[in-house]
């Protein structure tokens, strides 16, 4: 069925009305950072205190179609030398781009879940794009409930995987000669059977709600360091030396496959032992928290996605931070498709995870970088 412009201007009012609202606190600090601190945009400005240039040029090169007055604040730029010679013809092609793109509607024809269609609705109208859609037709490109671990049309990998494929060359490929403790649970149990085969020497440790204080314990040989101490006290007079636990010595990273309600008691269990290791995670640890302070029982952790791209999930309006992510993994997926509409091929496209550029019937990868949690760079501290 096609959907009529008051279709679609009914459910967009609707869809606003239904999200819930993040907490006015948390979304004033958010909106304290620079949203735009992207190094792609800024490095192209010869001064980065224009922020109406600064957000008139992500939105083009986001593929987002631009207004007049952005149109005009970007040639003004040109003329006016804000804009570094080296960047000219990249800024000019990208206007060329959005032009043509604005000339055609792009034409889309999905099957998906009543959620996932309304984000796909509403990315649309957020993004001013001038469009025709179909929903539910055999022929129709299929988007699976779980968005995050499905291959999307245009990619190599899906999110989740990209991430792994990232971690593993990052963790095991490119690795020193102290050994790797993989946390996990249950949920996660498919995927460390991979692990195992390929690294069979790794320590591995499966731990749930009742035993992770213990296990972990076990593991790190907390408990014999404890000894320890209590037995050199024993032979000391009159004085109480205090002890810190020494963990074992031939850990040199940890890898957390957990989901949000066992990570946020694990990590911080773990991280008061141990000093100068690193660790690692996918997204998959925070989907289900409430906002990004959430992420403090996090920090240092390394994740494969950028500062950004956490700042904008973030920024979305809804009850989980899994949500954000769907809706920004979806809108890189409509971009996408902008661009094989319209012959776009082989330009820099400033995605939600990253800067690339689209190769056609070539799949393509995320470039999403490595960030450590640190939430004093993606919100203010009170």
């Amino acid at each position: 069925m096609k959907f009529s412009l008051t279709f679609i201007l009914s459910l967009i009012i609707a869809l606003i009305s239904s999200c819930t609202s993040m907490p006015n606190d948390l979304k004033n600090d958010l909106d304290t950072k620079d949203s735009i601190n992207n190094t792609f945009i800024s490095n192209q400005l010869n001064k980065t205190n224009n922020i109406e240039l600064l957000k008139a040029l992500e939105n083009g090169f986001k593929l987002i179609n631009l207004s007049d007055d952005e149109i005009n604040i970007i040639v003004n730029s040109i003329q006016n030398n804000e804009i570094k010679k080296s960047y000219i013809k990249k800024v000019e092609n990208m206007l060329n781009n959005n032009k043509k793109m604005s000339l055609n509607k792009l034409q889309l024809s999905i099957k998906a879940s009543e959620s996932n269609k309304e984000i796909i609705l509403e990315t649309l109208l957020e993004n001013n794009s001038f469009f025709s859609i179909v929903m539910n037709e055999n022929d129709a490109t299929f988007i699976e409930d779980n968005v995050l671990n499905s291959n999307l049309k245009f990619y190599c990998n899906s999110f989740i995987k990209e991430q792994e494929n990232i971690l593993e060359k990052k963790i095991f490929v490119d690795s020193d000669y102290k050994k790797t403790l993989i946390i996990y649970s249950d949920k996660f149990s498919k995927k460390v059977a991979e692990l195992k085969l390929k690294y069979p020497s790794e320590l591995f440790l499966r731990v749930n709600d009742d035993n992770y204080e213990s296990s972990i314990k076990k593991v790190l040989e907390i408990d014999e360091s404890n000894l320890r101490g209590e037995i050199i006290n024993q032979f000391i007079i009159n004085k109480q030396i205090e002890h810190t636990p020494r963990i074992r010595q031939d850990i040199g990273k940890i890898y957390f496959l957990l989901d949000y309600d066992q990570g946020k008691s694990i990590v911080p269990f773990l991280k008061s032992y141990i000093v100068g290791i690193k660790i690692f995670s996918t997204s998959e640890i925070f989907h289900n928290a409430d906002n990004i302070r959430d992420l403090a029982d996090f920090e240092e952790i390394l994740m494969p996605v950028s500062k950004d791209f956490i700042l904008k999930t973030g920024n979305q309006k809804y009850d989980r931070l899994k949500q954000g992510i769907e809706k920004l993994v979806l809108s890189d997926f409509i971009t996408i498709e902008k661009i094989y509409q319209n012959n776009l091929f082989k330009n820099d496209i400033l995605l939600n995870t990253g800067l690339n550029s689209v190769s056609k019937n070539k799949c393509l990868n995320r470039d999403m970088g490595m960030w450590k949690i640190d939430l004093s760079e993606v919100i203010g501290r009170s």
